[in-house]
């Protein structure tokens, strides 16, 4: 399971018609942490950043919640829109619809906030941040043990505004 990273969460969450339903709510949250933040290879196929391969059965044993309560409150995420959910013999899609607007935007933010609220290293200093970065571009970025491929999973904010570009024309 992922361990690495965030998610955005806005304060107009505590407005949000499943807020109070404690088995959707957590249903939802395990969902945002857990979908796939890159496309993903598995079996031939291309899972979507977003998205996650997944069963009732699964979800019910990391959320700690019975099977009866996730197929419910997978029900109530589909009828208002906050999921979509592909299914066939072997294997269920769980997407979360519009993970793409609410996490590129957390990533911009983030990066834009940091930046402005961090002061500098003085002159004749090097920042620790600036020697990791030097260690990095020597060794390369880190990569997640279940990355595809070896793939990096650490971009520059230029990276991935290239990327967002690309997957929006």
């Amino acid at each position: 399971m992922l361990e690495n990273g965030f998610v955005k969460l806005h304060r107009s969450l505590l407005k949000w018609e499943w807020y109070d339903d404690l088995n959707t709510f957590k249903l939802f949250m395990h969902l945002l942490l857990t979908v796939n933040y890159y496309d993903r290879q598995w079996r031939g196929k291309t899972v979507k950043r977003g998205s996650r391969i997944t069963s009732y059965a699964i979800l019910a044993k990391e959320t700690k919640l019975s099977v009866k309560s996730v197929r419910t409150a997978i029900k109530h995420l589909i009828s208002t829109g906050e999921v979509a959910k592909v299914s066939n013999s072997e294997y269920t899609i769980i997407t979360v619809n519009n993970y793409d607007k609410y996490q590129d935007a957390a990533n911009e933010q983030a990066g834009e906030g940091q930046a402005k609220g961090k002061q500098g290293a003085g002159e004749g200093q090097q920042s620790k941040k600036d020697k990791e970065s030097n260690k990095n571009e020597k060794e390369g970025p880190p990569v997640p043990a279940d990355a595809p491929d070896g793939a990096a999973y650490e971009m520059t904010r230029e990276e991935r505004l290239e990327k967002i570009k690309r997957l929006r024309r």
